[in-house]
């Protein structure tokens, strides 16, 4: 498979970021990106500490808040550690050069000499003299140096005719191949799904625990998609509108997953990161039913594989078997 990063041809696709350094040095990063589960955003904190080199302990995620964070486009289209991780590249390295510019004051020298690492600060000739990245936020604040910046990052578009098909769809994929391991009990017609590789091309992991996190997590909804989830129609009514009848995977059901990070960086995101948060959802089904066709040779048309399905199509294969 592959996956369009960000929102393509829909739109303009642009993150605002802004950043305010406190006088105890915490770094308040501020987005109207909202964190919902996928731990997306806390990646754009790693990115902007990255950039600053300093430690991530210094940065606070504020909450979305419309007194101070200007529009970041909708949290949609696996599109934050692409898009809004740029626009943490960017405004990050804003306000670093601003405390290096502090810096080779403070130290008698022009800021192309600075150089810093884990919040600290040193003239390149002369490694021995630094200043620690506290002691510039508070001669910033003595200064009545403002150390905020408020920017935004928009994406290139998208040039693409709907009505041709031609032009571009995306400015970067995510491109994934899954493998599912199965066995079918003929006499039920119960799937039991024993293991899922997954390999994903994301090109550069910020944050390779949660990458993972991501990919494990998709890949069990879509072994539900797969194999129990269906919604039942009846005269225009939902017959299975709760837990209670519409099944989802339980750990029981969860078979072995094994991630494989592929990093070969794209152009878009920061440091050739793509996005990972809706692909790992699209190939666990057709995986499955492809295994289930190799396992006990029946091709399902529709999904999910359910024991009576599976057992149906069985019991139309020994009827009219393949020629």
């Amino acid at each position: 498979m592959y996956h369009g990063n960000s929102l393509g041809p829909e739109g303009n696709d642009y993150v605002a970021v802004h950043m305010k350094i406190d006088k105890d040095g915490t770094i308040r990063f501020r987005t109207a990106l909202t964190e919902y589960g996928t731990g997306a955003t806390s990646g754009l904190l790693q990115i902007a500490a990255e950039v600053m080199h300093l430690p991530l302990r210094y940065f606070k995620l504020d909450p979305p808040d419309t007194d101070y964070c200007n529009d970041a486009g909708p949290t949609v289209a696996s599109r934050t550690i692409s898009v809004g991780g740029r626009a943490s590249q960017m405004v990050a390295g804003k306000l670093h050069q601003r405390l290096k510019e502090i810096a080779a004051r403070m130290l008698g020298c022009i800021v192309d000499e600075i150089e810093s690492t884990n919040g600290s600060y040193y003239a390149r000739e002369r490694p021995e003299h630094s200043v620690s990245y506290l002691d510039v936020v508070k001669s910033a604040y003595e200064q009545g140096l403002e150390l905020k910046v408020d920017d935004t990052f928009t994406a290139p578009k998208c040039e693409y005719d709907p009505e041709t098909s031609q032009g571009t769809t995306y400015l970067q994929y995510t491109y994934g191949a899954v493998t599912a391991e199965v066995e079918v009990d003929t006499e039920t017609g119960k799937v039991q799904v024993d293991k899922i590789v997954a390999a994903y091309d994301i090109g550069k992991a910020i944050n390779p625990l949660s990458v993972e996190g991501q990919i494990e997590g998709g890949t069990v909804q879509g072994v539900g998609y797969g194999i129990m989830e269906e919604l039942i129609h009846k005269d225009g009514v939902v017959l299975n509108p709760n837990l209670a009848d519409y099944y989802v995977p339980t750990s029981m059901d969860v078979p072995e997953i094994k991630s494989i990070l592929v990093e070969y960086p794209g152009h878009l995101g920061p440091y050739g990161a793509k996005v990972i948060g809706e692909p790992p959802i699209v190939l666990p089904a057709p995986a499955i039913v492809n295994a289930i066709d190799h396992a006990v040779g029946v091709r399902l048309s529709e999904i999910p594989a359910t024991p009576d399905r599976v057992l149906l199509a069985l019991k139309n294969m020994i009827a009219q078997p393949r020629s």
